[in-house]
């Protein structure tokens, strides 16, 4: 699918004023910035002001001196200011910037709040002690209980796995150990007639699993990833990446750049970046999942 132009005409309207046609018969060899103009003569102006005098004294033993000063230190200011930018802009609109800084909240000893003026009080202020309680991080429930029972006699009871599969068999008065899963509480699905042994040597595994893996069991699965819970615990590590904490494809795109997935962005072109875009497109491309708690992707 064809992908629309994206065009950026920043550059363009930043464009200077500039001056090469004088007259309909007389035209510059090149473009002249009329900023640069306006700082050359100034620049000269305040030089003959207040240096006059002592380029006059040195003139004297110098005789070229005062050319070279009149004409080389203004096209040396010219060309340091064109490239200084501080915070990113031209020095001009900072300077203009902090002017109206300077004598509407500076010198007025005005307080911001949001870009709106706002009364300041040099007053402490004491309140009242506010009463609170850490919330209790919730542990992940990791134990799998599952309702068995004897397809013959229909003896049934419940076990916590992992459990002595003997005690099961006594119990239950298993003979030929065939029984059935019932009911069950895990958090993944369990079929009627899995294997018992094997899921008691998948509880015994569910420690070493992490949150996540436990409380997305049944995505990931369902995903085609891994053929059931002892797979998934085993190979998880070998076969996931996961962004812990992003939730949508607009936190996916800032991970990414954060993390230069596609190097080095300088932060003056951030502000051009449609991280929604940025992550739906790499969703797509690696075929990865939102789940509970972050984003996950089969390597």
């Amino acid at each position: 699918m064809k992908k629309d132009p994206i065009y950026n005409y920043r550059n363009v309207f930043n464009e200077p004023i500039k001056i090469k046609q004088l007259t309909n018969n007389v035209s510059l060899p090149y473009f002249i910035k009329l900023r640069d103009i306006g700082i050359y003569v100034l620049t000269l102006l305040l030089l003959f002001l207040f240096l006059h005098q002592f380029v006059s004294f040195i003139d004297h033993y110098i005789s070229i001196f005062g050319i070279v000063f009149y004409l080389g230190v203004p096209y040396l200011v010219v060309r340091i200011i064109e490239h200084l930018q501080p915070d990113g802009k031209n020095i001009m609109w900072f300077l203009l910037d902090y002017i109206r800084y300077l004598f509407n909240y500076k010198l007025k000893h005005k307080k911001i709040c949001h870009d709106v003026a706002t009364n300041y009080i040099d007053q402490k202020y004491v309140f009242e002690p506010f009463n609170y309680k850490i919330k209790e991080e919730k542990i992940m429930d990791k134990t799998i209980s599952v309702y068995v029972e004897n397809i013959h006699n229909h003896l049934g009871e419940w076990f916590d796995l992992p459990t002595n599969l003997s005690k099961v068999h006594e119990k239950l008065k298993l003979d030929d150990g065939e029984v059935a899963i019932t009911d069950y509480e895990a958090p993944f699905t369990i079929n009627e007639y899995d294997n018992l042994q094997h899921l008691n040597e998948t509880a015994q595994l569910m420690d070493t699993a992490p949150d996540y893996i436990i409380e997305n069991a049944q995505a990931l699965i369902n995903q085609g990833w891994f053929k059931d819970m002892y797979d998934l615990i085993t190979s998880y590590q070998d076969k996931l990446i996961y962004f812990p904490n992003i939730h949508d494809d607009d936190e996916l795109g800032m991970y990414l750049i954060e993390h230069e997935e596609y190097g080095e962005v300088p932060d003056k072109l951030s502000y051009y970046i449609d991280y929604e875009k940025l992550g739906q497109d790499y969703r797509i491309n690696s075929g990865g999942i939102y789940l509970k708690g972050g984003f996950v992707i089969e390597q």
